[in-house]
């Protein structure tokens, strides 16, 4: 299936979200704590995906990090279909958003778009600063580490998440290919856990994040100041993640706030990188709002910014 445009009117056949949003349907997320949060991809998400690359690896002659992830991402297809109380999908008809407009797709297009998107994005970047090395933070099993150094000329990968199965998993591929990169542990509340991720970096390097800072609170964290204290600082910092901006009045942006509300989300990361600019810790270079939403009201923007 490629993409079909659709009116908001049309939503609701494909996703339970339209009805929550306008109040229809009562669903709301149970509140969490940290250590909920963590268990859910800890013992469920992220064992369950260590478990498939032992049974890919065993039954298959000739692997390719590649096609153990489209497998993966079958598996994570097939786990929403069969959840259709959680997720609101009952088939492979996805409702996306491209620029605040409505789309639906099946998961492989959707997860191309997202793919494309990171490629695209952050190949401009590596082009211009001339860096090698990327480091993603939060970045669960590795998947977009691995597709870009697949796809762009990267020497380096770094990725650091808080989930020990994650980790497992992202060093397995890593060794099992011979990819230069490895995977430590990072927790955005520990005040020396960036040091710790990059103190042996010594090469020009792009840091990123996707979908990773909507689970925290940033308010709470110290990462902007970590980043400006370490010895050997990124060329530049790209966020992929959702981003409310309180002065835009549009029908889908209160509906982006009704979803991050519903879903417990955060919601303080362009307030965030606007104080740190005002008090001339940081440079915006950049920002680009509702640029694709894989989850059509949780929509990806991009905000790209320096240390000054």
């Amino acid at each position: 299936m490629k993409l079909k445009k659709i009116d908001f009117l049309e939503s609701a056949a494909y996703s339970a979200w339209p009805k929550r949003l306008l109040g229809l349907d009562s669903w709301q997320k149970k509140e969490r704590n940290n250590n909920q949060i963590l268990d859910e991809y800890e013992n469920y998400w992220y064992k369950k995906a260590l478990m498939l690359w032992g049974k890919y690896t065993e039954s298959n002659d000739n692997p390719s990090v590649g096609r153990f992830f489209r497998f993966l991402d079958e598996e994570i297809k097939n786990q929403i279909i069969q959840n259709s109380e959680i997720y609101g999908v009952s088939k492979d008809e996805h409702l996306i958003s491209i620029n605040q407009e409505l789309y639906i797709t099946n998961w492989s297009t959707l997860n191309s778009l997202y793919e494309n998107l990171l490629i695209d994005t952050i190949a401009s970047y590596i082009n211009q600063y001339q860096s090698c090395s990327l480091v993603e933070l939060g970045c669960g099993t590795g998947k977009n580490l691995f597709g870009l150094y697949q796809k762009l000329p990267i020497n380096q990968i770094i990725g650091g998440d808080i989930c020990e199965n994650a980790l497992k998993l992202a060093n397995a591929i890593t060794n099992h290919f011979n990819i230069s990169g490895c995977f430590k542990f990072f927790d955005y509340y520990q005040q020396d856990s960036l040091f710790k991720l990059v103190d042996d970096m010594n090469d020009k390097y792009i840091l990123f994040t996707s979908h990773s800072i909507e689970q925290i609170q940033l308010g709470k964290t110290n990462l902007v100041e970590q980043i400006r204290e370490l010895n050997y600082k990124p060329e530049i910092i790209i966020h992929f993640e959702p981003i409310l901006n309180p002065e835009d009045p549009s029908l889908f942006h209160q509906l982006q706030h009704k979803y991050n509300n519903h879903n417990l989300y955060n919601s303080d990361l362009l307030d965030t990188m606007l104080r740190h600019q005002n008090n001339g810790d940081i440079r915006i270079i950049d920002y680009k709002k509702d640029v694709l939403g894989t989850s059509a009201f949780n929509s990806t923007s991009i905000l790209v910014w320096q240390c000054v």
